[in-house]
């Protein structure tokens, strides 16, 4: 196969019969109105143009909405989703309309849809378009403009059928490959949580006597374990606000000042954070860090993520959207940690959480939850125990990811191969 140099940098070489031209001699903008068929479309990045009333939690348009003022998109037109650093151009598979903030275009000559649907899929074409549009983060949209005067690569006719039948076909091979990875990863997450929320309210043996607890979700617990309170059991607080404390006052080295990111994985990251100065760390001493200290999100869609602190590189405290709680000697951090974890604690969690559109978990609802203590010795190998479990079936977790991640990344450079005519098919 002979290759040229197309001059385009993300492009690179193409087969010599292969023309590299621009987009507006391909595709033409519509501000077309109206449809027979007024089915409200969406763009969504992973499935394409897609009708509104399949997706869940995106705002539906008031019924008194006018559709017939929408913009028209028919089969085999493309959307640009605005906005995308990951993608941005899709393409539709229905009949409908869409709101006029979304820019509609529709090729002008003769293409094959598939091929141009995954050419817009290509790392590099995505690289291009977020180039010409510096401003997207501040939210400058991706222009027709930009797109309509950047070269892309045009294949014959005959060659993006066969382009498109070999994605299509592979694609569907390794998209099905990660989906069974991903459902093996789901029951895995589901046995390890299984496995924690067991430990935690029946403890380890299966063989002791058992009693009724008399507390919702809670159920049968050991005979010889008590039931107790957050605000008996534990020093729960956190800071409302940082009396003005903004991003700009952030030093290169400090006192680690935590967020809500820093304690999602399964040991509190440390390295990437921010720091405060000496003023700012001491003006709030109740929320200064101890090794054996419980931290809560208590705001947001991470409410409820946990972690406890087992070490100190240096002085350390948590912006106000985490939680201290700080065990009593009756309790054991990292069994404390691992109870909140439970489905037992998370299940309390999610129908106590309250806010105004945004869910927030206040300290007067974790101090009146109801624990279980088992003696200080039996947490101490409970913890032990869920320690050990746990770091297995995370490290399996993290290979199955990695193939994963490795299938993504292998699929993203067959449709760059492909679609720009390096890989002879």
């Amino acid at each position: 196969m002979k290759m040229k140099d197309s001059g385009i940098e993300w492009i690179g070489k193409i087969p010599q019969e292969w023309e590299y031209i621009r987009a507006k001699h391909i595709f033409a903008q519509s501000t077309e109105k109206g449809n027979t068929v007024l089915e409200l479309l969406s763009a969504t990045q992973n499935n394409g143009v897609v009708p509104k009333t399949t997706l869940e939690g995106v705002v539906q348009v008031s019924e008194d909405a006018d559709l017939t003022t929408f913009k028209t998109v028919h089969k085999g037109d493309y959307v640009i989703s605005l906005r995308s650093f990951q993608g941005g151009f899709e393409m539709s598979n229905y009949e409908g309309v869409i709101t006029p903030a979304y820019t509609v275009f529709r090729a002008k000559t003769p293409i094959n849809n598939q091929y141009f649907k995954m050419l817009f899929k290509c790392d590099g074409f995505i690289s291009k378009m977020n180039s010409l549009t510096v401003g997207i983060r501040e939210g400058k949209n991706i222009m027709f403009s930009d797109f309509a005067d950047s070269y892309i690569p045009f294949p014959p006719l005959n060659e993006q059928q066969r382009i498109a039948d070999f994605l299509d076909r592979k694609c569907t091979q390794i998209d099905k490959t990660i989906e069974k990875e991903q459902q093996v990863i789901e029951k895995i997450k589901a046995y390890k949580q299984a496995i924690i929320t067991e430990a935690v309210t029946k403890g380890l043996n299966p063989n002791v006597p058992m009693k009724e607890s008399g507390i919702d979700f809670l159920g049968n617990i050991p005979k010889h374990w008590i039931v107790s309170r957050f605000s008996f059991e534990t020093w729960v607080r956190a800071r409302l606000g940082w009396k003005g404390l903004k991003a700009q006052e952030y030093v290169e080295d400090g006192y680690i000042f935590l967020s809500t990111p820093n304690i999602k994985e399964a040991e509190i990251d440390f390295i990437n954070v921010n720091y405060i100065n000496e003023e700012r760390y001491q003006e709030s001493p109740e929320i200064k860090l101890s090794v054996g200290d419980v931290l809560l999100a208590k705001d947001g869609s991470t409410l409820g993520t946990v972690n406890v602190v087992r070490y100190l590189p240096k002085e350390a405290t948590v912006n106000s959207s985490i939680a201290i709680i700080t065990p009593n000697n009756r309790l054991n951090g990292i069994y404390l940690m691992y109870l909140i974890k439970s489905d037992y604690i998370q299940t309390i969690i999610q129908t106590m959480k309250d806010g105004m559109g945004v869910p927030h978990l206040f300290q007067r609802d974790i101090n009146k939850m109801h624990i279980t203590v088992p003696p200080i010795e039996e947490q101490e190998q409970i913890a032990l125990y869920l320690d050990r479990k746990c770091t297995k079936i995370d490290h399996f977790i993290k290979k199955k990811q990695m193939l994963i991640d490795k299938l993504s990344d292998y699929k993203k450079s067959l449709i760059y191969e492909a679609v720009t005519g390096k890989l002879e098919i």
